[in-house]
């Protein structure tokens, strides 16, 4: 779904490619980066222009107003979350960039280029595409189908309707489980507050137990001191 970022991929679909791979870095609720509709009352607010900073490696700040190629070649990027759907306040999230295209780093440079280069304020949403159209979360869902039938997930079994915007969320969260990253830090990442995100982490998948069955084939002696 990310590789829909490039021309000639209308505005929209390259603006939700690059939405889908800032999900994925970064384990947002659909509702944190798409805009909700007229009629639905949120408490959280989306992501806008003035939440994301690019930075240097030495730490140095990259004004959101440079041209595309430096901001490209930003050495990293932080979100910072005005509110969110559990009451927390000024959280942030920060990553670095990744070698080649699929970059939380660009994608977000390729965001913020794109609004401010319309002239807009600092209070945009990231979700603005152009006047009277952003990225919505029905956007998002049509662009993850069309990945999954593309990539074959259907045709090997899998059901579309089982997949949708929060599975972005939900495989950012087991992508980090299976790079042996602690629990913690991806809750942290997530900003879970509880072990809730272990609903993402499914328990067949092989990469996960290997060698389990080994370790528990170890016989180690122990004495149950309650007794």
């Amino acid at each position: 779904a990310a590789a829909y970022h490039q021309t000639p991929n209308s505005a929209l679909t390259r603006a939700t490619a690059d939405l889908t791979t800032i999900a994925f870095f970064f384990l947002l609720r659909v509702g944190e980066y798409t805009m909700p509709k007229r009629t639905a009352q949120t408490m959280t607010v989306q992501f806008r222009l003035q939440d994301v900073t690019f930075r240097q490696a030495n730490g140095f700040v990259i004004p959101n107003t440079s041209p595309l190629a430096d901001l490209l070649h930003a050495d990293s990027v932080t979100l910072w979350m005005d509110n969110q759907k559990n009451g927390q306040r000024g959280a942030t999230i920060h990553h670095t960039a990744c070698p080649g295209w699929f970059c939380p780093v660009k994608a977000l440079a390729r965001r913020v280029c794109h609004i401010i280069s319309q002239n807009r304020p600092d209070t945009t949403p990231l979700s603005f595409v152009h006047t009277g159209l952003h990225v919505l979360a029905s956007h998002i869902t049509v662009l993850v189908h069309r990945a999954a039938i593309e990539t074959n997930l259907v045709a090997q079994g899998y059901d579309l309707k089982r997949v949708g915007t929060h599975s972005l969320r939900a495989s950012g969260a087991m992508a980090l489980k299976l790079q042996g990253v602690d629990d913690s830090l991806i809750m942290k990442i997530g900003r879970w507050t509880g072990l809730t995100f272990l609903t993402y982490i499914h328990s067949q998948i092989g990469a996960l137990n290997l060698g389990l069955a080994k370790r528990m084939a170890r016989r180690i002696h122990f004495i149950n001191v309650a007794g």
